[in-house]
């Protein structure tokens, strides 16, 4: 998934989060939570912090009476802010990513002339290089010769 894409579907799950019906029951939350889980898990990975927060959002209470369903809807309720506050979160982390670029890695394929230990020749146990004030490497065993 591409940055401008996720970023769409970020945002359009954040203003679903407005519509849904205040019940973890609901068909629609029951839709719209393992979409949302997934878009984030797409965008920034399992791992990221964002995504795990979004994992770990409560939308029930903690404690609460047999039959008290104002403490659902009101957890519920409070939880939306929450969820779109963490969407937020993500669409930014998402932005500053693109800012970036794509990362990228330079190898070498070999060692700096200079650096490189001559070849098949094992390291004693007192192996050592030294650093001329040239800046070159020359290495304490004996040139092959």
């Amino acid at each position: 998934m591409n940055h401008d894409d996720a970023i769409k579907r970020l945002g359009a799950l954040r203003d679903e989060a407005a519509t849904l019906p205040p019940s973890t029951g609901s068909a629609e939350f029951n839709s719209w939570e393992p979409r949302t889980r997934s878009a984030l898990t797409r965008a920034l990975g399992e791992k990221h912090y964002i995504t795990q927060r979004f994992i770990k959002t409560k939308w029930t209470p903690s404690a609460y009476a047999r039959g008290d369903t104002i403490a659902f809807t009101s957890t519920f309720r409070g939880t939306v802010p929450e969820a779109q506050g963490i969407l937020d979160a993500a669409i930014a982390e998402i932005e500053l990513l693109a800012e970036e670029g794509p990362v990228r890695r330079l190898r070498r394929s070999s060692p700096p002339e200079g650096t490189r230990h001559p070849a098949k020749r094992p390291r004693h146990s007192n192996h050592r290089v030294s650093v001329l004030s040239s800046g070159s490497r020359t290495c304490c065993c004996p040139s092959p010769g």
